[in-house]
């Protein structure tokens, strides 16, 4: 009996055959990813956005209307441009600003054309589940990453450059607004854009406004002499005293007067911790001012969603402020409505260059305020100054009594015993401003 030789084998043969069509596959695959990387490399634009860059949040704003009639979505709610919720000289019913809705292109793959070229947007979304420890939370604690990738046909970056501009004129117009900057886990998104205050319509004590501003001023045009002395570049100031006194509304009129950002700390935040504070530190650009509200809150037991307490701790925020790593070229504001909280090491020169008391009102800060209010009454303006006494209320008690009589400024002065009816802030020991020349406001010395 003849036995068949192995090359007429039926197994033998057919395994040679799909051996070799299976190399020819794999071959023929890389050949086909070689080129598909050949075309992307040499004549595709590939642009990453990362969502820890202000660019993701344009880009959002922007594809919610360019992709309008896509059905696979996700919702991003913004604050409108008019919001006026943080302004603390406000009355209440009127600090009500609501989210606008943005259905934006969800996780995938997208189509569209701009100008006349095609390109392909693929979102991608990961869970990092280590993300845990760097916010403060437990073990179930996840950090979320996502970022865009466009895909332009043409060699050009002059088109992703300009896409990018438009996306950012959508997002930010160019409307003289001031931006404030919130953080969101280890970067900045854009908070709510507001109307910048006039520095003439805070009404402080003697010349505290122009002081700090001429004070700013100097600091930034004095990076050269910094560096000659070999000083580190920064400029930390405190401002304290009752609430409702324009400690946020001076903040806000300076930066409008700077043209800068204002990129706002909580630290009382459960989220906060050390490594978290410098991270956003790290990130903000040059020139901007850094807002410590409340800073005698960030260490009251804060318990995070996980039943934890958060992790910042006051030696990680000293580190933070002015330590070996700490960044420079930006002013740090930091305030509080009771200074014998704060501890010394917090409020030293070096982290507190300047102090600036916020007291109740004095009779010619009424008055002042009254000739605003109505400055074609201004005669009635000593009449009404002579029934306020001084340190007795807040600012913004007196700007809410001249809100009511805005139709009659007689009546104002008629009635201004009323105004202690309006008074909300707890009674406290006055601050004087010119109390302690230590903590007066004093421009730069050079």
């Amino acid at each position: 009996m003849d036995l068949p030789s192995l090359d007429q084998h039926p197994f033998v043969s057919g395994g040679l055959i799909l051996m070799v069509a299976g190399w020819g596959l794999y071959y023929l695959r890389r050949l086909h990813g070689t080129c598909l990387d050949f075309i992307e490399r040499h004549f595709i634009l590939r642009v990453e956005i990362l969502d820890d860059d202000e660019a993701y949040d344009w880009m959002q704003v922007w594809l919610a209307k360019k992709l309008h009639r896509t059905l696979a979505v996700s919702v991003v709610t913004r604050r409108s441009p008019a919001a006026d919720a943080d302004d603390e000289d406000l009355p209440a019913d009127r600090r009500v600003s609501r989210p606008a809705i943005y259905f934006v292109p969800a996780v995938g793959t997208h189509f569209f054309w701009y100008q006349k070229s095609f390109v392909i947007l693929h979102r991608v979304r990961e869970e990092n589940g280590a993300g845990g420890a760097l916010l403060g939370g437990g073990a179930a604690s996840s950090l979320r990453k996502e970022s865009m990738t466009l895909r332009i046909f043409g060699r050009s970056q002059d088109l992703a450059r300009r896409l990018l501009e438009e996306c950012r004129d959508r997002a930010l117009p160019d409307d003289g607004r001031l931006e404030i900057r919130i953080p969101c886990h280890h970067a900045w998104q854009v908070g709510p854009r507001i109307r910048p205050r006039p520095l003439g319509s805070v009404i402080l004590a003697g010349d505290q406004a122009q002081e700090l501003l001429a004070d700013m001023r100097a600091f930034l045009a004095s990076k050269a002499w910094y560096q000659r002395i070999g000083v580190p570049y920064r400029r930390g100031y405190l401002l304290y005293g009752p609430p409702g006194n324009g400690k946020t509304s001076v903040i806000k009129a300076l930066v409008g007067e700077l043209g800068m950002s204002i990129y706002l700390l909580v630290l009382s935040d459960p989220e906060m911790n050390d490594r978290r504070l410098n991270d956003l530190l790290s990130h903000v650009p040059d020139h901007n001012l850094i807002l410590l509200e409340d800073i005698d809150c960030a260490f009251v037991r804060r318990t995070g969603a996980n039943g934890k307490l958060g992790g910042l701790t006051f030696s990680g925020l000293l580190n933070a402020i002015d330590g070996v790593a700490s960044p420079e070229a930006r002013l740090l504001v930091m305030t509080t409505n009771h200074l014998e909280r704060l501890d010394p090491a917090l409020i030293r020169p070096g982290r507190a260059d300047v102090k600036l008391a916020f007291g109740n009102a004095t009779a010619d800060q009424a008055r002042r305020l009254f000739e605003r209010f109505f400055p074609e009454d201004a005669a009635l303006a000593e009449s009404f100054a002579a029934q306020i006494e001084d340190e007795r209320y807040s600012m913004a008690t007196l700007q809410d009594y001249l809100m009511l009589h805005r139709h009659d400024p007689a009546a104002a002065v008629r009635r201004a015993d009323e105004i202690g009816a309006l008074q909300t802030n707890t009674r406290e020991p006055p601050v004087v401003p010119g109390r302690d020349k230590a903590l007066s406001c004093r421009p730069t010395r050079r």
